[in-house]
């Protein structure tokens, strides 16, 4: 007898959003007897609901995915229960992605729990094996998460040819133990990113907690706001990198970088590398962009609480800096050390309103 799927009128309420929908039931397509270990493979009947479907309920129990991972398309709402989790099996591969957001609209994810390879992945090479990674889409909301042990970022945010990322919203999240960012953002405008804990991530450089970090003059920031984050014990807690960024055209944008605590970690806030020429030896102008750090707190910084990287020819190339209260409490630093930074922070350059 074909086995019949159904569906739940289901009341969602996740953390301030409420909404009544029809949701398919995941469950209702596994094959008769199916297993609640993550001992068998089920991607191929997740992507079939997902695509079939635009409400879809994942089963309260872990699912074992693929390294082919999960394609999600617009107006895609996807549910995790309370013991929902999807599990990346070991991959060989270096590139990779457990959810594959790409050119499309109006998705939202709540209480995703997904869990990567890095403690099993087969081999050493590659550092872009990624939790969810959102391309050249908008309107994406990622609400409630827990990414762990992703053997590249938990969340990467980028376009798709020329067509940019946009309004793309964290909330409420955890990052723990992903291989080399909590969440990169390489190319993307209207990006929010709050009320969330991004820790120990380590294995392949950068490691930071928030790497805001364009790979190419071809890529686009606009405003980014981060706002009330925790970072602990990531090498970095929050990287702004414009390194390969520099063009000969004028790129404007704001990062606002606003109640942050950083714990024992190498640099609370890392600043790097601003040149008069981009990647491909082109003459660049000046960066037209504002960076605001406001409300910082940086505690038992194991080396130096903010980095800066002393490119004498390169700062007046790179955005202005804002630094609006900072408090550094830091038990290798004296206040003397401490002084010494805010000094040279401004003979750099940057605006230092408090610290």
């Amino acid at each position: 007898m074909k086995k019949c799927m159904y569906l739940i009128l289901l009341f969602v309420s996740v953390k301030g959003f409420a909404q009544k929908e029809n949701y398919i039931s995941i469950v209702s397509m596994l094959p008769k007897n199916y297993v609640k270990d993550a001992s068998v493979d089920y991607t191929s009947i997740i992507q079939k609901a997902i695509t079939g479907f635009d409400s879809i309920l994942m089963p309260d129990f872990p699912i074992l995915i693929n390294d082919n991972g999960i394609k999600v398309g617009s107006n895609k709402i996807i549910v995790f229960q309370h013991s929902s989790k999807l599990i990346l099996a070991p991959s060989n591969k270096s590139k990779f992605s457990l959810f594959y957001i790409e050119n499309a609209k109006n998705v939202k994810i709540f209480n995703a729990h997904i869990v990567g390879d890095r403690n099993f992945h087969q081999g050493n090479k590659g550092e872009w094996g990624m939790g969810i990674r959102i391309e050249g889409s908008t309107n994406v909301l990622i609400d409630n998460a827990t990414i762990s042990d992703f053997w590249g970022d938990g969340i990467y945010i980028t376009r798709s040819g020329k067509v940019n990322s946009s309004k793309v919203t964290i909330l409420n999240s955890t990052f723990n133990k992903n291989r080399r960012n909590g969440i990169s953002i390489i190319s993307g405008a209207e990006i929010r990113i709050s009320n969330s804990l991004f820790s120990n991530t380590n294995g392949t450089n950068p490691m930071a907690g928030i790497d805001i970090e364009p790979n190419s003059p071809m890529d686009n920031l606009g405003l980014i706001e981060i706002n009330n984050i925790r970072t602990s014990q990531n090498r970095i807690g929050v990287q702004v990198s414009m390194m390969h960024f520099p063009s000969n055209k004028k790129q404007i944008f704001q990062i606002n970088i606003e109640n942050m605590v950083s714990l024992k970690e190498e640099h609370g806030l890392l600043l790097r590398d601003f040149y008069n020429k981009n990647k491909y030896g082109e003459k660049a102008l000046p960066l037209n962009g504002i960076v605001t750090y406001k409300n910082i707190e940086i505690n038992e910084s194991l080396k130096e609480p903010i980095k800066y990287f002393n490119n004498a020819k390169g700062y007046e190339y790179g955005p202005k800096y804002i630094f609006n209260n900072i408090r550094i409490r830091n038990n290798n630093s004296s206040i003397k050390k401490v002084e010494h930074l805010k000094t040279e922070l401004g003979k750099r350059g940057f605006d230092v309103i408090e610290f």
